[in-house]
């Protein structure tokens, strides 16, 4: 059976946000807007902050691949 390659990447792992997280795992976030002004902060679950689709992926054979997030 085919795994799933892997879209969603973490630059800064959840295993480093967990030290700034709630017990609840949520943490403070807030994201730089086009105009280089930063959105309202919002306390978000570690799951979905510091996060971009595809940031590790790498072609391989005319194909992305995510051998980098899984070797």
């Amino acid at each position: 059976m085919s795994q799933k390659r892997a879209k969603i990447h973490h630059y800064l792992p959840k295993a480093i946000q967990k030290y700034f997280a709630s017990e609840a795992k949520q943490i403070w976030y807030s994201e730089r807007q086009a105009d280089g002004t930063f959105s309202a902060p919002e306390l978000r679950n570690i799951a979905s902050t510091f996060k971009e689709r595809d940031y590790y992926s790498v072609y391989e054979g005319g194909q992305l691949s995510d051998r980098i997030e899984r070797d």
